[in-house]
C-alpha cells in the first residue's frame, strides 16, 4: 500500500486544517522521531526542519506554503500532547516566549519537568488531563495517591524556584481570548500581540489564525 511520507502529511494537514492540530500531528511525529525520554536528537531534528523547508519551497501549491514554513519554525519533538502543543501555540499567539520541559531539581523531593514556561513573566504552565490522575499506568497509583503526589510536586517546585505554576484545562487555550482571561486573572500580563522578533511569515500566521 502507497502511503505518504510523515513530513508531507504534516504539511498536507497544515496547508488544510487547523494550524494547531497540524502542530500537534507535527509534534508527535518529531517526538518520535528525535526523542527518547528527555533526551533530543538535535541532529534528527534539523533533519526534519530540512525536510519541511524543501517541502515549502518545491510546492506547486502556493496556498498554505506560509503555514508549512511556520510549522517548521515552531514544531518541537519536547511536547507531550496535542494539548500542550494547542496551549503552546496560543501562548505564542498571545506574545510569550515558551520553554519547554523545564528542568527543575527539589533537594529531598527529585527532578522535575515542568510542561511549559513562560520566560519574561517567569512563570510556569501545567497542561493537566484528567488521565494524569485517573490513569494508573500513567501515574503508577490510585487517583488519590496520584493527586497528593501531584500537589507535593507543585508545592516542591513553586517554593524551590519561587515562581507561580498555573494549572491549564484543555477547554482554557480553545480561544485566544479565553485563554487571555485565565492568564490574566492569575495576574499574569499578557502581550496580547505575537513578538515581533519572529519570523515575518510566522508573525502573520500567528495573526491570522483562529
Amino acid at each position: 500500500m502507497r502511503v505518504t511520507r510523515a513530513e508531507r502529511a504534516v504539511a498536507d494537514l497544515a496547508r488544510t486544517e487547523r494550524f494547531s492540530l497540524a502542530l500537534a500531528c507535527a509534534d508527535a511525529t518529531l517526538r518520535a522521531r528525535a526523542r527518547r525520554g528527555q533526551v533530543v536528537d538535535d541532529a534528527a531534528w534539523h533533519a526534519w526542519q530540512s525536510s519541511m523547508r524543501r517541502i515549502a519551497e518545491t510546492s506547486s501549491e502556493r496556498r498554505g506554503v506560509r503555514a508549512v514554513r511556520a510549522l517548521r519554525l515552531l514544531a518541537d519533538p519536547r511536547a507531550d500532547s496535542p494539548f500542550e502543543s494547542a496551549a503552546r501555540f496560543r501562548l505564542v499567539q498571545l506574545g510569550f516566549e515558551v520553554r519547554l520541559q523545564v528542568e527543575v531539581v527539589v533537594p529531598q523531593l527529585g527532578r522535575y519537568f515542568v510542561d511549559l514556561e513562560l520566560v519574561d513573566a517567569q512563570v510556569f504552565i501545567e497542561c493537566d488531563g484528567r488521565a494524569k490522575y485517573l490513569d494508573s499506568s500513567l501515574n503508577g497509583g490510585t487517583p488519590e495517591q496520584a493527586f497528593f503526589a501531584e500537589k507535593r510536586r507543585h508545592h516542591g517546585i513553586t517554593a524551590h524556584t519561587g515562581k507561580p505554576l498555573v494549572r491549564l484545562e484543555s477547554h482554557d487555550s480553545r480561544t485566544l481570548e479565553g485563554l487571555a482571561g485565565v492568564l490574566a486573572a492569575h495576574g499574569i500580563r499578557v502581550p496580547g500581540r505575537p513578538a515581533q522578533s519572529h519570523d515575518a511569515h510566522l508573525v502573520r500566521l500567528l495573526q491570522r489564525a483562529g
